[in-house]
């Protein structure tokens, strides 16, 4: 393929070039001006001493945008002839004074990391959803490539919130596997503006412990389109103006099948999964003052499965095993749901803009299997000189087990909000108010039977005793009040640059459910040091502390039984951060290096277990513990006009579960007995054990993650896209067992994605080398305005990364830990066109 659009250079186009520099209206050069080229939706920054080259393509007309935080933007529109050379001087005016500099220097930042929305087309990912590039930024931590769900700052899933235009989006509450999960909210080709914020974040933002991202969908200024094929799935969508480009609307339709993933992992068999997503966006202004807008959403994803067989080698050298399974049976679940939410904004002048939201959230979600599974577990030949080494040596046991669930929710959401942004000469003052209902009816029947060697586990003798039973049926109708208040003001600022700011808040949530009020205030410093206009390296501080405490939703009232739980009070958070930010030229290029350091206490905790995605509450607030970390970042064009970066997290996160405890029994000879070790099995004494602090399910001590693009210096049509992910083990332990609760580790996580793209067309015209090339007016090629090619490797060093594990028993009640494989080495083809 690539030589077949490598013969395209038969079209050959000369290219001309622009050079020149820019100054200011005294004459002095100015360095850092960023001359973007609308046409190429790429830019560079003016070098040390002022002065630019720009290469582009002949006879056609581009738009140059210069701007810089001092001066007044330029706009001119060029046209050049072949191998022509353009000298052009510009000259900027001052448009702000230094305090207002650093005014907006400051606003940007509040603790969030900026994602370039072109990244989501750029990173390779097994998942292709999305918000998997949040996975590569420093404090989040995943070990599950077919899971778009993360960890932040040893928080759990249900503790991030997720935004889009301001307006908080849901995602179900049944899923259990990764490979259920179907696709996330966010659609990658309707974003415009991507904010993420792990910790220390504003009061303007909702109750919850761990991270915020607010995405910000594009407002489309003129007709686009895009499709995106590969052997996952396919997306596809559509964005313009409509009444007289008055109103702009968006639309966006995603298909994917993990099928093709689920086939790469050790259980064999039939996998049909669906999942299938519709979203729109639409902006229309009524008059100057108003503007309304609706986005919707309609996602159905169903996971139809039917297993045949897994053979899983684990253990060591030289105490190795293997599990042999056979499955009877099929899982069919589905996950329904509907979105809409309708905004007006009012803006009765420039210092004040009130936005009016109201949305509504139904989901629909039905999980059913019936699984035999019989197995075989063996020890293997471990003797390196035997010509049967790695054969079965012996079998251990056998046995089967059936797995029945039948369970059903349906769940509605709804919100009407305002919320409020008045500007003063030196800051701002933000206001919210928000109600929202829910109402969810769930009914669970889930039943577990154990079978080796003839024995129903546990064996009581005769009666048959399952080890996991559950049924439950849940009915929830609450509702809940919130508000805050937030201001935002310079408090020291002077010609040098030096600033103090600070943005201090307080957060108001009521629910009825448990008639609870949790008042939750913050606030932030940020200072920048006095610098000279035109400083190469930069430096800024930031100081946090806040409250945030988290009310109970649906999951976190279950407990163990999946039966709702009364008097379950907030969890909360209280974070103390520190935090830096150095800006600097390497190689001629801005380069941004953060770090922080943070602590959490964290209060009225309740516990959980994760099972892969699914966490499973105990129902108490019963618990209390701490997070503590150091995180960096660096990002930055290591190749000219090729953003990466690399970041790196230590944390550490412990818990104290108060009610928790266990016996040590002991024989007449003074030994601890241990089932299947010890051969005095009669308890003469017994002491009662408090395990303390232990490690909680996300305690994942280090993590490191790279995003690094490249492209070949004689030919920038290709190009080279690298994601490298390397997490140490989430803690373990034997299931129901206090003593044994977190107290082993999974295997570290260590994976590298690649992909090899080529643009074959850049701004409907062919590539050629550096250059570009018309395309013929009768070519089919005439209708494309980019297209990309790329070939991908998931997991290219074929690393067997385990989720999560299967305990397997014994009639004489020993226990074998049997680890989850997630997808082994994967190939796969992207093509992505834009019309």
């Amino acid at each position: 393929m690539l030589l077949a659009f490598c013969s395209f250079q038969s079209f050959a186009q000369e290219q001309g070039e622009v050079l020149g520099s820019v100054k200011d209206t005294n004459g002095a050069l100015i360095k850092g001006v960023y001359i973007y080229v609308k046409e190429l939706r790429e830019g560079i920054n003016t070098t040390d001493s002022g002065t630019f080259i720009l290469n582009l393509p002949a006879n056609k007309t581009f738009t140059l945008e210069l701007s810089h935080l001092r001066y007044t933007p330029i706009t001119k529109s060029i046209k050049l002839t072949p191998r022509e050379k353009l000298t052009l001087n510009f000259f900027m005016t001052t448009s702000v004074t230094s305090t207002e500099v650093i005014k907006i220097e400051k606003e940007k930042n509040r603790g969030e990391i900026k994602i370039n929305a072109k990244h989501l087309n750029n990173y390779v990912s097994a998942g292709g959803d999305a918000t998997d590039i949040l996975k590569s930024l420093p404090g989040v931590s995943s070990n599950n490539e077919m899971s778009s769900q993360y960890s932040v700052r040893g928080g759990n899933f249900d503790e991030n919130l997720i935004y889009v235009n301001g307006i908080e989006v849901f995602r179900p509450l049944l899923v259990r596997a990764g490979q259920q999960e179907g696709l996330s909210f966010v659609n990658g080709d309707m974003v415009d503006d991507i904010n993420f914020y792990a910790g220390g974040f504003e009061a303007k933002f909702g109750d919850k412990m761990s991270s915020v991202l607010d995405i910000t969908y594009k407002k489309p200024s003129s007709t686009a389109s895009s499709l995106n094929l590969s052997l996952l799935g396919v997306r596809a969508h559509a964005e313009g103006k409509f009444a007289n480009q008055k109103g702009s609307y968006l639309f966006g339709f995603r298909q994917k099948s993990n099928a093709y993933l689920l086939n790469s992992t050790e259980t064999q068999g039939v996998y049909k999964p669906n999942f299938i997503d519709f979203q729109t966006y639409i902006t229309y202004p009524l008059g100057k003052k108003w503007e309304i807008s609706f986005l919707g959403n309609i996602a159905y994803n169903e996971f139809y499965s039917v297993p045949a067989d897994r053979t899983t080698n684990f253990g060591g050298i030289n105490d190795a095993y293997q599990l042999q399974v056979f499955y009877q049976g099929k899982e069919d679940d589905v996950f329904q749901s509907y979105f809409g939410a309708f905004s007006a904004e009012y803006k009765p002048n420039n210092r004040l803009k009130i936005k009016f939201n109201s949305s509504a959230f139904n989901t629909h979600e039905q999980v059913a299997y019936d699984i035999l599974g019989a197995y075989s577990l063996n020890s293997l030949q471990s003797d390196l000189g035997s010509a049967d080494f790695g054969k079965v040596a012996f079998n251990l046991g056998t046995g089967s087990s059936l797995d029945h669930t039948r369970s059903n929710l349906n769940a509605d959401i709804f919100n009407i909000e305002a919320n409020g942004d008045y500007k003063y000469e030196k800051g701002n003052l933000l206001f919210g108010l928000k109600y929202q209902m829910e109402i969810i009816d769930a009914t669970y029947k889930q039943w577990e039977d154990i079978d080796s060697a003839g024995y129903s586990l546990p064996n009581t003798g005769g009666e048959i005793v399952l080890p996991k039973l559950i049924q439950a049926v849940n009915h929830l109708q609450t509702n809940r009040y919130m508000a805050f208040v937030e201001r935002n003001m310079s408090l020291l600022s002077n010609k040098s640059g030096r600033d103090l700011s600070v943005s201090a808040g307080v957060r108001a949530n009521y629910w009825d459910y448990n008639n609870q009020l949790v008042v939750s205030p913050r606030v932030s410093f940020n200072y920048l040091p006095s610098h000279k206009p035109g400083d190469s390296l930069k430096f800024a501080y930031r100081a946090y502390v806040g409250v945030y405490q988290q009310p109970p939703f649906y999951k976190e009232l279950r407990n163990l039984q999946f039966q709702l739980q009364t008097g379950v009070m907030a969890q909360t958070s209280i974070q103390y951060g520190l935090a830096m930010t150095t800006n600097f030229y390497m190689w001629k290029r801005p380069f941004k290096l953060t770090s922080e350091a943070y602590y959490k206490d964290l209060y009225n905790l309740i516990p959980y277990d994760i099972d892969q995605v699914q966490i499973n509450y105990y129902g108490t607030n019963s618990s209390h513990g701490f997070a503590r970390g150091l995180e960096g970042r660096l990002n930055g064009e290591f190749i000219k006009g090729l953003e990466s970066w690399l970041s790196l997290t230590y944390m550490t996160t412990e818990e104290d579960i108060t009610s928790n405890y266990y016996y040590q029994y002991f024989n007449s000879q003074g030994e601890q007995i241990k089932t299947g070790y010890t051969t005095n099995n009669v308890a003469t004494d017994s002491i009662k054990v408090t395990p303390g602090y232990i490690p909680r399910p996300t305690d994942q001590r280090f993590s490191g993650s790279l995003f690094f693009q490249d492209e070949m210096p004689k030919f920038p049509a290709l190009k080279l896209h690298l994601t490298l992910t390397y997490g140490t083990g989430y803690p373990f332990g034997i299931p129901g067992s206090v003593e044994y609760r977190n107290v082993y580790r999974i295997p570290d996580y260590r994976r590298v994605d690649i992909g090899f793209s080529y643009e074959a067309i850049r701004d409907n015209q062919l590539q050629k080398g550096k250059h570009l090339v018309a395309i013929k007016p009768t070519s089919f090629l005439r209708f494309f305005d980019n297209l990309m090619i790329r070939f991908e490797v998931f997991n290219l060093l074929d690393v067997e990364n385990t989720v999560s594990f299967t305990w397997i028993k014994d009639v004489s009640g020993n226990q074998y830990a049997v680890p989850n494989h997630l997808s082994s080495r994967l190939l796969n083809l992207r093509v992505l066109a834009k019309f």
